[in-house]
Order: C-alpha cells, then sequence, then structure tokens
C-alpha cells in the first residue's frame, strides 16, 4: 500500500514545499521523518494493512514573529486491502505573534456568560491547536458591541473570556498558558456608536461584527 501526503497553506490553498513530516506507526515501531517535494507532497511506500499510523506536520518560516501551527492526525487501513493508494491532505495555518485571529461562531445568549453548545464546538478546534503545538501561549479575549454602559460591557466581556479559558482548560489544556482578556466595547471593529455626541445607528448585522471572540499568540 501506498499513502501520500498533501501539506497545503490554509489560507492560499497552495502547496507547502520543505514541510517536516513525522510518520509512526502503532503497531511497528517504524517511523518516518522527511520533508514534502516541490509540490507539497510526500508519497511513503510499504505501508501495512490494519495498522494505524500517526501523523505530524510543521513548517519553520525563518522569521521568529511567524509559523506555521503544527498540525496532528490518525489515519489507519483497517479494512483495506493491497494494493491500495490512500492520500491524506493536511492544512497549516500561517499565524503571527500579537495578531488577533477571529474565532467564528462563538455566540451567548443575551446579558449570559456561558458556554452554549455551539460555542463550545468551535472553541474545541481551539483546544486542538493547543493540544497540537505545547508551546505556545495565547491571550483569549472577548468583545461586544456598544450597547449597554461601557462598564457592564467590561465585566460581561471578561467573563466570557474567563468562561471560554475555563472550558479550553476542562479538556486537558494547562490554564497557565491562557491569558483571558475582556474588552468591552473598546475595540470596535466598525463606526457604530451608542453613547456620546457622536451616536451612529447600526443594524444587528453591524453589531454582531463587535460581539466576537478572538485570540492572538503570543509566544511560541
Amino acid at each position: 500500500m501506498k499513502l501520500e501526503i498533501l501539506v497545503l497553506d490554509k489560507q492560499t490553498n497552495q502547496p507547502i514545499p520543505g514541510a517536516s513530516i513525522r510518520v509512526a506507526s502503532k503497531n511497528t515501531s517504524e517511523k518516518v521523518n522527511s520533508k514534502t517535494d516541490p509540490e507539497g507532497k510526500l508519497l511513503m511506500a510499504g505501508i501495512q494493512t490494519n495498522n494505524e499510523y500517526y501523523i505530524t506536520v510543521d513548517k519553520e518560516t525563518g522569521d521568529p514573529n511567524k509559523k506555521y501551527l503544527t498540525v496532528k492526525m490518525t489515519t489507519n487501513t483497517v479494512g483495506k486491502e493491497a494494493p491500495a493508494y490512500l492520500k491524506e491532505v493536511l492544512y497549516l495555518d500561517l499565524v503571527e505573534k500579537n495578531v488577533a485571529i477571529k474565532i467564528d461562531n462563538i455566540y451567548y445568549d443575551v446579558d449570559k456568560y456561558y458556554i452554549r453548545p455551539d460555542a463550545a464546538r468551535e472553541l474545541d478546534k481551539l483546544v486542538k491547536i493547543l493540544l497540537d503545538n505545547p508551546g505556545i501561549e495565547i491571550e483569549l479575549s472577548s468583545h461586544t458591541d456598544c450597547r449597554s454602559s461601557a462598564q457592564y460591557n467590561m465585566q460581561l466581556s471578561a467573563k466570557r473570556a474567563e468562561s471560554a479559558v475555563n472550558h479550553i482548560a476542562s479538556k486537558g489544556v494547562d490554564a497557565r498558558r491562557m491569558i483571558a482578556a475582556g474588552y468591552g466595547e473598546s475595540r470596535l471593529v466598525n463606526n457604530c456608536s451608542c453613547e456620546g455626541a457622536n451616536v451612529v445607528p447600526c443594524t444587528d448585522a453591524k453589531h454582531q461584527e463587535n460581539r466576537r471572540t478572538e485570540f492572538k499568540i503570543l509566544k511560541f
């Protein structure tokens, strides 16, 4: 059996040459350490049937402030018969220190800060990133729209950020790797304004843009 591993940039969908790939067999002591070719591929022969393989992929950029996040996955040949040609595609995310990354679809009920099941599913994606990359430390921040008072929004966002950090910690991530930060309405991403002399009315959709959860990497 043969296994092809293709590594692509998550943002551009372009192949990543020179990415480091480590493959370990569950049933044997076999280990492979190699790099992708100019087309972002690695082809492995001699893959065994009824086995499981652990794949780890990463890529250094040479820039101390930029890095491709490590991705780990498993693949198996249980129930497959030789000869066969298997293919796995892995997407690496290029990140930069201290640059906010929005976590999509993190919603809270009005005036609440507990983690809803739909938000938990999205936060679990961040859990995987942190488990796959045990050296990184992050700030996880929560933001509100401008409705309600600035003081109330600051307190609510702090509680929401803390709830998100607690959820991630409950999944096995060391809480010391995370900082919870609530910014309230102090970092709006549009011109919505609810107070003072320069009130700018906004649609619900515009207010939703400001009610967001983000994380940024503080340390690789």
